[in-house]
């Protein structure tokens, strides 16, 4: 795999903080700069990692046979958005499977919405849950058991460059509950 990331430009980036430091000395606004900065560069890596292990056809045709294991057909590739460690959503496009029709039942087919019937089996081999990466959804998870309320949550995370709204993390809570029922 080759990635055209230009280490020139955040060498660049991070003299210009060290510049900065030199003229507002705040040891904070320094540490935050280069926190945010590196892992942003890191969610580039991982994202093209990603994508280009999504698209390799080794991979589709690994994730054909187990899916097909479980009841799911391929249906091609479908934009969605992951986390990772920022707990920004990144779009990348993911091989999309949906629940396959059972060939005893081949009557009238209903007009009925079926919602809620496809998977990104990819995402889920790779190690996401709920389009995040576990080590994002542990800590939100974490933050949200040991603070008093989720919006303190929310803040608690923030503090530590992590954009999560409440709502994210209480359907974080949710799906790692209803995943360990399963289970």
């Amino acid at each position: 795999m080759q990635t055209s990331f230009d280490l020139k430009s955040l060498i660049e980036q991070i003299q210009s903080f060290l510049s900065n430091f030199k003229e507002h000395l705040d040891i904070n606004q320094l540490l935050e700069d280069l926190r945010t900065t590196m892992i942003s560069w890191i969610e580039q890596w991982v994202v093209s990692a990603v994508r280009h292990q999504l698209r390799s056809p080794d991979f589709l045709t690994a994730l054909k046979m187990t899916a097909a294991k479980s009841g799911f057909r391929f249906h091609g590739f479908k934009p969605t958005s992951i986390r990772l460690l920022s707990g920004n959503s990144i779009s990348i496009d993911s091989p999309y499977f949906i629940k396959a029709e059972s060939k005893r039942c081949r009557g009238r087919k209903s007009k009925k919405r079926t919602a809620g019937t496809g998977c990104h089996f990819g995402l889920a081999y790779l190690g996401f849950l709920s389009r995040s990466s576990t080590l994002l959804l542990s800590s939100a998870v974490q933050s949200a058991l040991l603070c008093p309320s989720f919006e303190i949550a929310a803040r608690t995370l923030q503090s530590f460059g992590i954009q999560l709204d409440v709502k994210t993390i209480q359907r974080f809570c949710l799906d790692l509950g209803m995943n360990a029922i399963r289970e």
